[in-house]
């Protein structure tokens, strides 16, 4: 049905709007229980109508009224809302699936996100408890726990994809999201970078003076930075990667993560983001304590926390491999170990869980090393402290991570899981550890983009 502009809508009633969602084209209320009742002019009841768009230059009062006039419409189109096909699984404790409860879901439920089928994510992440996602139209949602400003909005916790202010004009357009334990750090199309959340421990960049932000903060970079490209998260530390290849990081540095620092001092804590003494890198990611980069001529360096080989093969530790975590120089308790050129060349990109770490190679395969008590690295055993093992998974597009579990996305449309499952993160109808990688069950298309939380998954089909 279609009602031209200026037709008297008083008869329409909004029924349970929850919210408002803005672009530069059209309106769009919708609610999870969204009703339209026509009986005047359509002779009869829409119960099931769930969508309203309007080319219209205000929404009058369409939220939080019962009737509604839109007068500067130049058409209502009404019908059944087509959501974004976005599912999510997983650990659930404040809602950071954003399915409207705080139960786990072991297999991909519905997520509750107002807009419509054709937006669709560019970036998802999560942390321990919230998720971030961007969408094509470049606006940001967010869900899960709030209680540090980690969704970059004010008050509890969303159990519902939430939209988080952000203006255009003054913080530029969003490209991609990182999370950590419970900060968040937001790339724009300019290379800026802005944070929210936590900041006891530096993660954001901030100074000491700030122990959190529930609103976007421009994160200040050292002189001479160029446009950042790359931002990567660890528990409570961040990396940042510059378009020459230098390297700044902010945050914990306990386990010597952060090293070697641009400085003097050897601290705890990096309350501001500062430039670690590196060759140029093309790109970095980071687990609970440790960093990995690739290094654009020698090889792939890793650094911080060792206990189980997440660093790399022991022939390849340069320095500090004999030191004990907690010693009294924190320089000495880190570890560093360098791969060989081949493997560098061979990597396109780097990941990262907590303690395992990995690339995907030239040729689309993945190479995983580190921890393997929960079957992280997907190779049918656990066997912990494994060296760097090629999985069986080939043709792979996109990788995700979360604290101990991987998923991934072949070329095909298949998308393989396997890890940790104690919250049903894996999305296979069960909580028991995959020790090998197992295509996700799912119908209504392929999937197209993922991402992952510490203990959750989320899935955008095409259908």
């Amino acid at each position: 049905m279609v009602l031209l502009a200026g037709q008297d809508l008083n008869e329409w009633c909004l029924h349970d709007a929850v919210y408002v969602a803005a672009c530069a084209s059209h309106r769009c209320a919708v609610s999870p229980s969204f009703r339209l009742n026509a009986e005047n002019a359509c002779g009869g009841s829409l119960s099931d109508v769930t969508f309203v768009v309007s080319k219209a230059s205000s929404h009058n009062n369409l939220l939080g009224h019962r009737k509604a006039y839109i007068h500067s419409a130049t058409s209502l189109v009404l019908g059944k809302l087509p959501t974004m096909p976005l599912l999510a699984c997983g650990s659930n404790a404040h809602g950071q699936l954003g399915i409207n409860s705080t139960t786990d879901v072991h297999t991909p439920t519905q997520c509750e996100i107002a807009l419509p089928a054709f937006t669709h994510p560019i970036s998802i992440s999560g942390g321990a408890n919230h998720t971030i996602i961007i969408t094509s139209s470049r606006e940001l949602f967010a869900a899960g726990h709030n209680e540090s400003g980690q969704l970059g909005l004010d008050g509890g916790d969303r159990h519902v994809f939430t939209p988080i202010p952000w203006s255009r004009d003054e913080r530029g357009v969003p490209v991609l999201a990182a999370c950590g334990w419970d900060h968040t750090v937001v790339l724009n199309a300019e290379g800026r970078v802005w944070g929210f959340g936590n900041n006891v421990y530096g993660q954001l960049g901030l100074g000491p003076d700030v122990a959190k932000t529930h609103e976007a903060v421009e994160i200040p970079l050292p002189e001479g930075s160029g446009e950042i490209v790359r931002i990567a998260c660890g528990m409570r530390f961040t990396v940042f990667l510059d378009e020459a290849g230098k390297v700044y990081a902010c945050g914990a540095n306990k386990a010597g993560e952060l090293l070697p620092l641009r400085a003097e001092a050897e601290l705890d804590v990096v309350f501001n983001v500062r430039p670690l003494v590196l060759p140029p890198c093309r790109d970095v990611a980071c687990g609970q304590y440790h960093v990995v980069f690739a290094e654009e001529d020698r090889g792939i360096l890793s650094q911080g926390r060792n206990r189980h080989g997440q660093l790399g093969p022991a022939d390849g530790l340069l320095s500090g491999d004999s030191a004990e975590e907690g010693s009294t120089s924190r320089r000495r308790s880190s570890r560093f170990c360098r791969f060989d050129e081949d493997r560098a060349k061979d990597c396109s990109e780097l990941f990262s869980g907590w303690n395992f770490s990995g690339y995907v190679s030239q040729s689309k395969r993945l190479i995983l090393w580190g921890r393997n008590n929960f079957g992280q690295l997907g190779i049918g055993t656990i066997d912990d402290n494994q060296p760097p093992t090629q999985s069986p998974i080939e043709d792979v597009m996109q990788i995700a991570c979360g604290a101990e579990h991987t998923v991934a996305l072949t070329a095909n449309g298949q998308c393989f899981i396997w890890g940790w499952n104690e919250h049903g993160n894996c999305g296979l109808g069960h909580t028991t550890d995959v020790h090998t990688p197992t295509e996700i069950p799912y119908s209504g298309g392929n999937v197209r983009i993922v991402g992952c939380g510490y203990g959750h998954t989320l899935l955008y089909t095409d259908g």
